[in-house]
This record gives structure tokens, sequence and C-alpha cells, in this order.
């Protein structure tokens, strides 16, 4: 390869990884914004800029609304991965049509709680328990018939846990409300479609054949479902994989999701529930817990005085991007692995980097 060739393909590369990277960001009215070059935000030319309207130290990105968001979709050529993930069979089950596009329902501002139907891809996982079901694992929809998750919410070194698995849970927001609905801003009254329940049998869960309990690494598994998710309700939709060469490169930040307990609770949460993390050097995670952690490049490290905890064990670690489409999609980075035994300490959570097993996963799902 030329000299030229290379340094056209590391623009390329440096462009195409700009623009698929745009974070999430906090406009001054509240709403949420994409962080964007200035010349790709369309603003009137008299508006005053504040500071705290740019992303960046050196005022480079400014936090834009989206629909102001200039599109390049006719410069941006696909991007090529060093693995070619179309020459895959089971590459046509993702649909890159319907992946968490970002719902145009208007949203609640502030607190933790997430908004009904803001995260339509998560999914509950199960547990028999005497006559009932305990939920007290997660995991993301990423095909009509496939669950992504954490290996270790079905094997551990005390006992197998799939077998005790019962059902996968889609569209749930609040789980002691057989209705869920909310007000929004403009006080209309929004509705989620019914829960669709999928019963499980231990042979439709598919765990990383090198996962052991005692490193946590290839902490990752697959739920294949014996039935297919109802996508076409407004509360279930896959989320989007990063199958791009520019997803390898992960965000300064991302949002995880989860039912899993609060600083203040012993219990998991009854409803789902939201928290920005940011991303930290696996060396800055290996000094926070003081102690002979060892983390491999198939995993990353994120939070800081909020992470995820117990019970949002598989749940999507993810972020917002803008597509060649000009459309909003999220993708998933990252699985909730684990981290401190103690929720809401200072250590940040430890994540399972989802592109390192993008062909892993191919290999699996139905």
């Amino acid at each position: 390869m030329t000299a030229l060739k290379q340094k056209f393909i590391l623009i390329l590369f440096l462009r195409i990884s700009k623009l698929f990277a745009s974070e999430i960001c906090t406009l001054l009215n509240g709403d949420s914004g994409l962080c964007v070059t200035l010349s790709n935000c369309e603003r009137d030319k008299d508006a005053v800029v504040f500071s705290s309207n740019f992303c960046s130290d050196d005022f480079s990105e400014i936090c834009c609304e989206r629909e102001k968001i200039k599109s390049e979709k006719e410069k941006v050529p696909r991007v090529e991965s060093e693995v070619d993930f179309e020459n895959y069979e089971s590459f046509k089950l993702f649909d890159f049509q319907k992946c968490a596009k970002l719902s145009s329902v208007f949203r609640i501002s502030g607190g933790e709680e997430a908004d009904l139907l803001e995260f339509p891809w998560n999914a509950l996982i199960g547990y028999a328990n005497l006559d009932t079901v305990e939920f007290n694992c997660g995991g993301s929809l990423i095909t009509v018939h496939n669950v992504l998750s954490a290996a270790h919410c079905f094997k551990t070194s005390k006992r197998t846990l799939h077998q005790l698995v019962k059902i996968v849970r889609l569209g749930e927001h609040r789980k002691s409300t057989p209705k869920d609905c909310q007000i929004q801003n403009d006080g209309i009254e929004i509705c989620a479609d019914p829960v669709q329940d999928i019963e499980i049998n231990s042979s439709d869960i598919i765990i990383h054949p090198e996962y052991t309990d005692s490193s946590t690494v290839n902490d990752i598994a697959i739920i294949r479902l014996n039935e297919a998710a109802k996508i076409n309700q407004n509360n279930i939709k896959p989320i989007c994989l990063p199958f791009r060469k520019s997803f390898e490169i992960l965000p300064k930040s991302m949002t995880v999701i989860g039912f899993g307990r609060t600083e203040s609770s012993v219990s998991n949460s009854d409803v789902l529930r939201k928290v920005n993390v940011r991303i930290k050097s696996n060396e800055q995670c290996i000094t926070e817990y003081e102690s002979h952690l060892s983390l491999e490049e198939s995993q990353f490290c994120a939070g800081d005085e909020k992470d995820s905890c117990k019970g949002d064990s598989g749940s999507s670690t993810h972020s917002l991007h803008l597509f060649e489409d000009s459309s909003i999609r999220y993708v998933q980075y990252g699985i909730v692995s684990y981290g401190d035994a103690l929720c809401g300490s200072f250590r940040a959570g430890i994540y399972t980097k989802v592109y390192n097993y993008l062909q892993w996963i191919l290999e699996n799902v139905k």
C-alpha cells in the first residue's frame, strides 16, 4: 500500500470516526443535543453562544439541536472493518432500519428514572424462585430472536444458573403496574404496549466457551428466543450493534440502564433507571480498586460517583450516534459485567466490550 493511499485512509477514518462518534449533550433549555463541530451545526449568525454551549475545552465542538445538525451523508462512504461482517449469513438478521432510532416522543427532562419508551431494547431475565419469578439480570434485544447478556447471569463458581432461568421479558418499564403510561411535558398521556414474556429453556442460552467466573473475562452470553420479539410494538425494538471500525473507539461517556439497586435501596428498582457514566482508562480503574484487578482489551471501565449496581448485570451500555442517513440511533458498546460490592461507591464499573465479540455474536445468533 502506498504512503499516499495510507494517508487517504487515515484521513477518511478520522473524518468518519468524528461523524459517528457524536456524543449526547444537554442544551441550555434542558433538551438533549449532540456534540458536533461548529461547521456542522446550523446557527443564526447573531445568536449568542455561551461557554456552556461547547462540548470541548478548545471550543471546537458545540452542543447542537438535532434538527440543526448538517448531514454529510453524501460525503461519507461505507466504513470497512478488518473483518467483513457482511460475509456472515447471520448479518442479515440485524435490522439496521429499525434498530434503536431515537424516538420523537417529547421527553421529561431530569432525574435518573428512564422515560417511557426511551430504551425499548431493554430485556429482563426472570429466574424461578419457588412459585414466583424474580428478575435479577438484564439484557438487550439485538435481533427479533436474540438477546445479549452477561455470562455470569447464567453461570457462577457456586452454581449453574441457566437451569433456573424461566422467562425473558421485553418492553417493561415499571414492574408493579400492569400498564405503563406517562404524562409528557405537553400534557398528553402516552402508554406502552403490553410486555412480552418469552419462556426460556436452558438449551436456549449460549455462554461464551472461554468465560470463567474467576477472571470475569469473556463475560458475554446470548439467549436465543424461540418466539419472535414483537418489534412492531412501541416498547420493543432492537439496539444497534457497533458493526463499524469507528465504533472500536469508545466515546467519552455513555448511558447505562437497568432495574438494579440504587444507593438507598436494598432491593432492585421497580422502574427502569438510567445513569450517565464517564469512560476511564483501564489503568485508572486498576488503581482505584487497589487490588490485583486485571483487565483485558475486551473490557472497559466507566463510572464516577454513580455506576451500575447489582441487578443491572447483563444490561446495555450505549451512546447516541449520528448515522449517514441523518438518523440518530443508540449503539451498544458494552455489557454490565461487575463492579464494587458497595453500590454508589467511587469505584468504576467493569463492562464487556461488545465490539471485541462481534464475530462470536454473528457465529451464535440464530
